[in-house]
């Protein structure tokens, strides 16, 4: 059987690299508007 914290901290895991992914997609759109504007 999964324990309990282990499965937790399993989620907690997933939530983290998530927020990650898209923090830095967020970030790379925010770098690729900037550089749209600056060309235009």
């Amino acid at each position: 059987m999964w324990n309990s914290r282990a499965l937790l901290a399993l989620f907690f895991l997933l939530f983290l690299v998530l927020l990650a992914d898209a923090a830095a997609g967020l970030n790379r759109r925010q770098v690729h508007d900037s550089e749209r504007k600056f060309i235009i």
